[in-house]
């Protein structure tokens, strides 16, 4: 028969193992993330993204942006706690700054690869790559 201190052990291990796969996913980057639609700010200086995943499972909890010397930015999407399909911190709608030099915005699929998905024309307005 276990003891007392046997099942402490065991039930503290387990706490540990559910609370480290609970939050860790909330850590993971979200390589099959899709823009629903995006909105400019009047002034120009940012981007309004509604985003989703693209996978039956999975929400958005942050996006980390990047600005690269070449004008492109960078998005890196990252799940939210609560597990695979965790809702924990998730949200759909994001404000992305976006300085005068950025001509393209890019979300990462993952491996260090990053897929474009809107540009702005000589006219300044941004349009949806779609392709």
């Amino acid at each position: 028969m276990p003891t007392k201190k046997a099942l402490s052990l065991l039930l503290c291990i387990t706490l540990a193992l559910a609370a480290f796969w609970f939050f860790g996913t909330g850590f993971r980057k979200d390589a099959d993330v899709l823009i629903e639609s995006y909105a400019v700010s009047p002034d120009g200086a940012s981007i309004e993204l509604t985003v989703d995943s693209a996978s039956s499972v999975g929400h958005i909890r942050r996006i980390a942006v990047r600005e690269e010397a070449d004008g492109t930015l960078l998005l890196d999407c990252c799940s939210a706690f609560g597990g695979v399909n965790g809702s924990v911190g998730a949200k759909k709608v994001y404000v992305i700054p976006v300085s005068d030099g950025i001509r393209t915005v890019c979300l990462c699929r993952g491996d260090g690869q990053y897929e474009p998905v809107l540009t702005r024309d000589t006219g300044g307005a941004w349009r949806r790559i779609t392709g």
